[in-house]
């Protein structure tokens, strides 16, 4: 077993145990402006708050007129996608049969009630139709049906749980667009992997958060061996895959090698996806996400470490941090 794999199965154990260990059903939920006890009260308050994360807000901190340019940007490279004769490689029924035999088994059903199973036992009939849905959806048109996501609330262990920020939002989309992101990803991923930082780690093949511990370790005994002093600062973006921006993010896939059809399609999959949020029970109202990558989406851990890299690029630039055998190591990310 890979160090990967060990990284990704600790994640899914992470979240199996926070339901389990975190699950108590609050009996209260507030706000600073109210406070809810009956289910409902308590699912409106959750909509209410993970509605608030999708909905892009003005900052004094955002550079706006770079934020103006991007837009402006994206604009031109809509025309310039729209232009280029570089097609996505359409699906066979062999990979479409190699995509559903990974999909996980005893998970939660999406907003129409659908798992991985239906499509495990659907069997062969079943998987030339899903050839058929996936090859139109390449037209770049996907049907705002299978943009339908559900999310359910999970308690952050030893929070305070009357507070809906201390909730972290897992998705669950549809079956049929989990499909069709396995499969985008088999054809952007090795793109994407060649203009990553090599401090990632994160959800990164043949990497993990074991490897940053090394580094650390490693740096704790360089500092030793040299007798230095050295400083760990560690930071955590909350609420990271919540606010990426959809425009900027669409910018930056194209300046690292995303474009044609492919590039086209990623952008109509965030055009019009809507949530509900479920729980004690009850299903929300729905909302369109205008910001954010959901966190229990495939493609979702891809694009963040795209959107973001930039950020670790430019720390890496400064040339500032520990180095071992004259190798920058003080700047290790992990995306999680």
């Amino acid at each position: 077993m890979m160090a990967s794999d060990r990284d990704k199965d600790l994640f899914f154990r992470l979240i199996k145990t926070h339901r389990s260990s975190s699950s108590q059903i609050t009996h209260t939920l507030r706000t600073e402006e109210k406070e809810a006890s009956t289910p409902n009260e308590i699912n409106s308050i959750f909509k209410e708050h993970f509605e608030k994360l999708t909905k892009t807000n003005s900052n004094p901190s955002f550079n706006i007129d770079r934020d103006n340019l991007v837009k402006i940007d994206v604009e031109t490279i809509v025309n310039i996608c729209e232009n280029q004769e570089i097609t996505i490689q359409p699906v066979t029924s062999t990979e479409i049969s190699k995509r559903i035999s990974i999909l996980k088994r005893k998970k939660a059903g999406d907003v129409d009630g659908l798992t991985a199973e239906h499509l495990i036992y659907g069997g062969t009939e079943l998987a030339e139709y899903l050839v058929t849905l996936i090859n139109i959806f390449y037209t770049k048109h996907v049907p705002e049906v299978i943009k339908k996501c559900l999310l359910t609330p999970v308690h952050k262990r030893d929070k305070d749980p009357t507070l809906p920020s201390n909730y972290r939002g897992i998705t669950v989309i549809s079956i049929i667009y989990k499909i069709l992101e396995l499969c985008i990803r088999a054809r952007i991923e090795g793109t994407l992997n060649k203009h990553k930082n090599m401090l990632q780690k994160g959800f990164t093949k043949g990497a993990s958060s074991i490897n940053i511990a090394l580094l650390i370790s490693e740096a704790i005994n360089e500092a030793k061996d040299k007798n230095e002093c050295l400083i760990l600062i560690t930071l955590d973006a909350e609420k990271a895959f919540e606010v990426v921006d959809h425009i900027h993010l669409f910018w930056k896939l194209y300046h690292q090698g995303i474009n044609g059809s492919t590039w086209l399609l990623i952008k109509e999959l965030y055009n019009k996806t809507t949530t509900q949020v479920k729980s004690q029970g009850c299903i929300s109202e729905t909302f369109v996400n205008e910001q954010g990558v959901k966190q229990g989406g495939i493609l979702s851990a891809n694009f963040h470490k795209a959107y973001n890299k930039n950020i670790i690029d430019t720390l890496e630039s400064t040339n500032i941090g520990i180095k071992i055998e004259n190798q920058l190591r003080g700047l290790p990310n992990v995306c999680r």
